[in-house]
């Protein structure tokens, strides 16, 4: 029975700005079971992943015909600050968090959103997916965005869209490139999964 709230509820916060591994937190509470759960925690990855595959299908396409396209090379700088903030910083990042330390988690999301819808005043831009060309620092700064809501309760697309609105992006480019930059560290969380039996990086969509 609670496999399926948890299938709800993962569907419901999927596409929001809200942390998904934080409200099954929650409910891994209520039903005192381990959020370390292998066969769950594979099963909730793959339903992400494939989600988000299934939404932005004609763009990864497009992506995969233009490997060298400026928005994959947005992706790769992006990519690796992450890679580097979860592997140093998830361990410490958990104990600062954890237990009711969750609530202020969500609070943290909240105040991203409310300061990056305050901040950006950007008109939507409808540019070619092939050509999303952010700086450096723009990269480097929502990788580490992204690394950072490892921790339940922080959103990885709300943080990440909040964090590239603060710099000028505009939303709808925001948010297609939060998504498509879930793809390769859900596929690397979903590896470490199968292989060592522990998350690497909560799938906070």
């Amino acid at each position: 029975m609670y496999l399926i709230l948890f299938g709800i509820i993962q569907g419901l916060t999927e596409f929001l700005p809200v942390s998904s591994s934080g409200h099954l937190q929650l409910l891994y509470n209520v039903f005192g079971l381990s959020a370390g759960n292998l066969m769950l925690s594979i099963v909730l990855h793959m339903a992400t992943l494939m989600s988000v595959l299934v939404v932005y299908r004609t763009d990864i396409i497009k992506l995969i015909k233009h490997p060298l396209c400026n928005t994959n090379i947005s992706l790769a700088k992006a990519t690796v600050p992450t890679i580097i903030v979860v592997l140093l910083l998830k361990d410490t990042l958990y104990k600062l968090f954890g237990g009711f330390g969750i609530v202020f988690a969500f609070l943290i999301t909240a105040i991203l959103l409310a300061l990056a819808d305050y901040k950006n005043n950007s008109a939507t831009n409808s540019q070619d997916i092939t050509d999303i060309k952010l700086t450096t620092k723009q990269c480097v700064l929502i990788g580490v965005a992204q690394g950072l809501a490892c921790v339940p309760g922080i959103s990885r697309s709300g943080s990440t869209i909040s964090c590239a609105m603060m710099q000028g992006v505009d939303s709808n480019t925001a948010t297609k490139f939060s998504f498509l930059l879930s793809i390769p560290i859900i596929c690397a969380s979903l590896i470490y999964e199968i292989m060592h039996g522990g998350s690497l990086v909560e799938e906070n969509i």
